[in-house]
């Protein structure tokens, strides 16, 4: 395979974060390359990014996010963080916004000046990982992991946030510090590769020998009980993986060579969720058209019905119609989203016009400090311009209390839980039992079948 001329913006061209991409569309990697010179940075990974410095910092030093201090940064660190924001701020694609969000959080994190509620929610990280060491476990922070050993190149290659090992034991774990998007490391292929790479580092220098369980680790502390979201696999299913995986990346490095045989189009929610392609891709467009077909139709009594009795849609009709909406509903807001740029841009949208978004008002920043005072001079009354809140339990729980404290606080708490909802099947949290007769004939049932394939 000839040598790739890949431009670099700080990841491998099929790197580990974009399995979900490139080993199930091949057709996104056409135009790939020259889109990277394009791409762009955001308010959220930059912030992201902050995140992971704080992390590895701890990690090196291993003292809690808590009480990291400029006597404990290091000078490769530094260098990192110095790299990553002069990448961003020479990005001329990048917003005025980013590059200033990034400016900020270079000072931060060249002055250990990290923010409060970033040292929390990594601490809980943190915190989780030192049961471990104190367990005993090696623990390996932003190890550069390279795939050649086992896929035959380069250009999956990567760093990972934690490789930890004890005996034969082996964890892989990853920081998501976003909250927009829950992550899984069910079969997470960002992870697979990681692993992959690491136990080849580990087996050639002899720190590992032999490997019986393996477990990947979503860290990701800013949605709901995230700080450590773990999935079991084995070396079987993980070499496995690594051969599938070598021939999916052979394909995708084939379309970047130009040859077009090799391209196919998959649509999915994930494939598509970061495609650079995705809002001019005709096989994404067909594909939402005929799900959407698909979906109106499964919601049918009988065909060439006329009336719709909605009463007598059964309930797999119904989930035929859920497993079509987030694919119809995520291409629906891209649209939209394209539409909206493209209007910002002078382009004309036929039958629609942009407007203006709704006004807000906030006090002008020069004043805040003196807001009361100025008021005060004319007649407005303290009492009147100031309201004291009591801070939510979520927020005391980012203050730093004493246990007897933090025991009182929790005392106080009342708890209450948000609208059942119904979700995927695959979905890791537990299920509410309505039925509990319907449930345990289902259990049977699926029992009785397996005993019959035997």
């Amino acid at each position: 395979m000839r040598e790739l001329e890949v431009f670099d913006n700080g990841h491998a061209i099929l790197s580990p974060s974009g399995w979900g991409m490139w080993s199930k569309c091949t057709g996104a990697m056409v135009g790939l390359n020259r889109s990277r010179k394009k791409g762009t940075d955001s308010m959220a990974s930059v912030e992201g990014t902050l995140a992971h410095f704080l992390l590895e910092l701890s990690l090196i030093n291993w003292i809690h996010p808590s009480n990291i201090a400029t006597q404990d940064q290091t000078d490769a660190v530094v260098a990192d963080i110095d790299n990553w924001c002069e990448k961003i701020c020479n990005n001329t694609n990048n917003t005025a916004e980013v590059i200033a969000f990034a400016v900020e959080c270079h000072q931060q994190g060249s002055a250990c000046a990290f923010p409060e509620d970033m040292r929390i929610e990594v601490g809980k990280c943190f915190e989780r990982l030192d049961v471990y060491k104190q367990n005993g476990w090696t623990i390996l922070p932003e190890m550069k992991v390279t795939l050649k050993a086992t896929l035959g190149h380069k250009h999956c290659d990567g760093t990972s946030d934690v490789i930890m090992y004890k005996g034969t034991r082996f964890k892989v774990a990853d920081l998501k510090y976003g909250k927009g998007i829950e992550v899984s490391p069910d079969h997470s292929g960002q992870l697979q590769l990681y692993g992959l790479g690491a136990l080849a580092t580990l087996a050639e220098s002899g720190q590992i020998t032999y490997v019986t369980d393996v477990e990947l680790v979503i860290m990701q502390p800013r949605i709901g009980n995230g700080v450590w979201k773990p999935w079991k696999t084995s070396m079987p299913a993980m070499i496995a993986f690594g051969e599938d995986a070598k021939m999916k990346s052979e394909a995708a490095l084939k379309v970047l060579c130009g040859d077009d045989s090799a391209i196919h189009f998959e649509p999915t929610t994930g494939s598509c969720q970061w495609c650079h392609k995705k809002m001019n891709c005709k096989p994404r467009l067909d594909f939402a058209l005929a799900e959407a077909k698909a979906m109106f139709a499964a919601a049918l009594k009988t065909e060439g019905d006329l009336e719709r009795d909605f009463d007598n849609v059964t309930n797999e009709m119904l989930a035929n119609v859920l497993d079509r909406v987030p694919f119809i509903v995520s291409f629906a807001n891209d649209m939209i989203a394209e539409a909206e740029r493209r209007a910002r841009d002078g382009q004309i949208i036929p039958r629609r016009k942009l407007v203006k978004g709704r006004s807000s008002r906030k006090w002008h920043q020069e004043y805040e400090d003196k807001l009361t005072s100025i008021m005060s001079c004319y007649g407005i009354d303290e009492s009147d311009c100031v309201t004291i809140k009591v801070k939510s339990p979520a927020q005391m729980d980012k203050l730093k209390l004493t246990k007897e404290q933090k025991k009182v606080v929790k005392s106080l708490t009342a708890v209450s839980y948000g609208k059942e909802s119904l979700v995927s099947i695959s979905d890791a949290r537990p299920e509410v039992v309505k039925n509990v007769k319907s449930t345990f004939e289902n259990f049977l049932n699926n029992e009785n079948k397996g005993e019959n394939n035997e």
